[in-house]
């Protein structure tokens, strides 16, 4: 049985299980993160040149920079660092699939890869902050809410006792009545 991988490699299946390096590949695709096991194949035939294929050597020297890049959590361009998140990685190599016919091929580096995280990250930043700040005002509100919710609460139990002639509640059953309140 032949079999043809993502990234160029093609062969029997004995030679996919046998050779050291096809296993290695197998091993560091397996690391990967979740989005990224299947795009990543697909981005390593970029670095293939055209009727050839990319030693499994190769290969696994590609991922690992790759992996190096990814487990960092951020890429460096121009002297700056940015935030660089697996989903973010996914996207930046499926825009790279997507415009291949307008990359110069194959690719040398990672280098493109890392320009595009860099032009993303600041967005996918103050997406994340911006959904961050939504929830922050969410819970003050809900805070808020309660909190107008336990002084009318706290000023009928007042009028209550005032009506009954019973005195003030005190602080620890101002506390009692909070907690109760906040459990129900």
């Amino acid at each position: 049985m032949l079999l043809t991988c993502p990234c160029g490699i093609h062969g029997s299946i004995e030679l996919f299980t046998a050779d050291e390096h096809a296993r290695r590949f197998q091993q560091l695709v397996d690391k990967l993160p979740p989005e990224l096991r299947s795009i990543t194949p697909y981005y390593l035939g970029l670095f293939r040149a055209p009727k050839r294929r990319i030693a499994w050597e190769r290969a696994c020297r590609l991922l690992e920079d790759l992996r190096a890049l990814i487990d960092s959590g951020e890429v460096h361009r121009r002297g700056r660092a940015f935030m660089a998140t697996p989903p973010l990685f996914a996207a930046a190599m499926q825009q790279m699939l997507d415009g291949r016919d307008r990359l110069d091929l194959p690719l040398a580096n990672h280098n493109y890869l890392i320009a595009i995280i860099a032009g993303e990250s600041p967005r996918a930043a103050s997406a994340a902050e911006a959904a961050s700040e939504s929830l922050r005002q969410l819970a003050s509100q809900q805070r808020k809410g309660s909190d107008a919710h336990l002084a009318t609460l706290f000023a009928s139990e007042e009028a209550a006792r005032k009506r009954l002639g019973m005195p003030p509640m005190t602080d620890a059953e101002r506390d009692q009545f909070k907690a109760k309140e906040m459990h129900q």
